[in-house]
C-alpha cells in the first residue's frame, strides 16, 4: 500500500481507527472518497486539491446518468 511505501503507517492507522468508529457508533462504513483521500494525500495532493479530483472522477458517470434518465423520459412520452 501507498502508506507503507512512503512511511506513513500511523496515518492508516489513524484512518483505519476512524472508520471503525463511525462503523461501531453510526453503522456507516466510509464511501469510496475516504480511501481515495488518504491516498491522494499521500501521493502529495493538497486537501484543496481533493474536491476537484473527485468531481473529475466522478463526471464521466454523472453524465451518463443523465443520458439515461433523459432516455427513458423520452421513451414515456412516446
Amino acid at each position: 500500500m501507498i502508506a507503507a511505501f512512503r512511511g506513513s503507517r500511523e496515518l492508516l492507522e489513524i484512518y483505519e481507527a476512524l472508520a471503525a468508529a463511525m462503523y461501531e457508533e453510526k453503522g456507516l462504513r466510509p464511501s469510496l472518497h475516504y480511501p481515495a483521500s488518504l491516498a491522494y494525500h499521500l501521493m502529495g495532493f493538497d486537501a484543496p486539491a481533493f474536491a476537484p479530483i473527485f468531481i473529475v472522477a466522478c463526471l464521466l458517470g454523472w453524465t451518463a446518468q443523465i443520458g439515461r434518465h433523459l432516455e427513458t423520459n423520452s421513451r414515456v412520452r412516446e
